[in-house]
């Protein structure tokens, strides 16, 4: 089946509950071998990936096609990707700065008769550390570590809840609020226990001993923050005991650490004000006494509310522009936050303004927003140029050739959408695309769709394409011989849905580009302009 991110494995476990089994990214995972799917949507590997003497290496060994999915957890909920994209087994490496511990964590969804295998898979690295896995059969190995020589989850317990949070393996209801504590602090016994055991030095200890903070404090932070439980003495020494270790809670990017920190300011602001609607983001941050604002908790969550918004859903950027403009006179920090939000609308319309804007605003601080936005991952410079003939047909069976379609001195860039009819993903991709097009009008940017159907299958393509809509757009292809194809050889399409960027001097700038349903998507190619 292939490593699977864990938002695919959050719908999967939830609508296997139900008989809704028409979800596009379920259907994904019950027919990975039939469609090809790369059963991830999200941004590709965005952390600062500088070249220092103490950068941090991971690296895995992959077969041809092979691909790896490892999120950060950090704030923004960025990833880290590997893909082998060659015909040979290779050792694909990433090198990158991180100023303090972090926690990967990748999983494996295995899709059975009965219920569905899920491995996880958690690695803790520290700055400087190299790491080289293996994946062998779709099972990672460790084959070579300079810091723990052993996954996370094979050193101390890592409960489902900690990644799921819909999956608590305690109920509230069943142990009551004094039973899930007891439970709670039992797992934070043993696994100090555990750790105090370990063959590894004391820094080291130190480092587990943070993310078994991180392990405790999620389940608190869900505790009170529930509205069976509401809000007593006894609640209110849980939230003081939580905020006492932010800064143990702060020394590691570990999974759910800003879930932790938005419930601290979540409590702290219904306490000020218990009529507080929890929904306005920006008045539960105002709500907050003093001493959480000079904790920097205050801050932190108010960049991460920005930056996050613009990484996922930067249509919402402009709703948080009209937002702060109100209370940005309130406080130096909001009006930083305003001026910076006036940056990030404009990139939508002007991302290389944008950019520039931001390098010189608040002396770079806010650099990283950009830093990475559509940028590819373990990619080799490809061309066009020199391939023999690849054949498309449009619906009425003219033949055209690839290379000339996609090398129109009318555009800077061209996407080329890669489905198939029977690819229910590919499918549920098309409304975005057709949504990105529509806002892309008028940018040096031809869109292309190109299905991979076969010959046999051409009623199916025809017929799919009517219902979608799509029909009667221009750019409507289907390749010829998909197996063997020379595009589908030098590319090594193993996989759809499937989205490349080529230039017009036949460069292949992105043999694997985000979906349209990402965030990031037309970002992504404003930035290639």
């Amino acid at each position: 089946m292939g490593v699977v991110s864990f938002e695919l494995y959050k719908l999967y476990t939830y609508h296997a509950m139900s008989v809704r089994l028409a979800i596009p990214l379920l259907l994904s995972a019950l027919a990975f071998n039939a469609c090809f799917d790369k059963t991830r949507n999200s941004d590709r590997s965005i952390i600062g990936a500088e070249r220092r003497s103490d950068s941090t290496l991971f690296s895995i060994s992959l077969a041809p096609g092979q691909s790896a999915v490892f999120n950060t957890f950090d704030t923004y909920g960025r990833f880290i990707e590997f893909k082998n994209p060659g015909i040979n087994d290779s050792v694909i490496e990433q090198k990158f700065f991180i100023d303090k511990p972090m926690f990967l964590g990748a999983g494996n969804l295995i899709v059975t008769p009965g219920e569905p295998t899920f491995r996880t898979y958690g690695v803790l690295l520290n700055p400087g550390d190299t790491m080289r896995l293996i994946n062998a059969n779709d099972t990672f190995t460790i084959q070579y570590s300079s810091g723990y020589q052993q996954f996370v989850d094979s050193m101390i317990a890592v409960p489902k809840g900690f990644y799921w949070s819909f999956q608590e393996q305690d109920s509230l209801a069943s142990l009551g609020v004094n039973g899930l504590l007891q439970k709670i602090d039992a797992r934070y016994d043993r696994n100090e226990a555990a750790i105090n055991a370990l063959a590894t030095s004391e820094m080291r200890k130190h480092v587990l001993k943070d993310l078994n903070t991180n392990i405790k404090y999620t389940a608190i932070a869900r505790l009170i923050t529930n509205p069976a439980v509401g809000r007593s003495p006894f609640a209110d020494s849980l939230y003081e005991d939580m905020f006492q270790h932010v800064d143990d809670i702060r020394a590691i990017n570990a999974q759910n650490r800003g879930e932790i920190l938005a419930a601290i300011v979540a409590y702290n602001a219904g306490n000020q004000n218990r009529n507080l609607d929890k929904n306005d983001f920006w008045a539960v941050l105002a709500a907050t006494d003093d001493r959480l604002k000079q904790s920097g908790i205050y801050q932190q969550q108010a960049i991460s509310h920005v930056a996050g918004s613009f990484a996922y859903a930067p249509e919402k950027t402009v709703e948080i522009n009209n937002q702060l403009r109100p209370i940005r006179t309130q406080d130096p920090f909001l009006d930083t936050l305003y001026q910076l939000s006036n940056i990030l609308v404009t990139a939508s319309t002007d991302f290389k303004k944008a950019e520039k804007d931001l390098s010189t605003f608040a002396g770079g601080r806010f650099n990283f927003i950009f830093e990475n936005v559509g940028q590819s991952a373990n990619r080799e410079m490809k061309i066009i140029t020199n391939l023999p003939a690849v054949d498309l047909y449009d619906f009425n069976g003219k033949l055209s050739d690839f290379r000339r379609i996609v090398m129109d001195k009318k555009y800077k860039l061209t996407v080329v959408d890669l489905w198939a009819s029977w690819c229910v993903p590919c499918i549920g991709e098309m409304p975005h695309w057709e949504k990105s097009k529509h806002k892309l009008k008028g940018k040096p940017i031809q869109f292309v769709t190109i299905s991979i159907d076969k010959d046999e299958d051409i009623d199916k393509w025809v017929a799919v394409s009517k219902r979608q809509g799509i029909y009667n757009d221009a750019n409507q292809y289907r390749l010829a011989n998909f197996k063997e194809s020379p595009l589908t050889r030098l590319l090594n399409i193993r996989q759809i849905p499937r989205y490349l960027v080529i230039n017009n001097k036949g460069d292949v700038v992105d043999d694997d580009f985000l979906r349209p349903s990402n965030g990031g998507f037309e970002l992504g190619l404003l930035k290639l302009l």
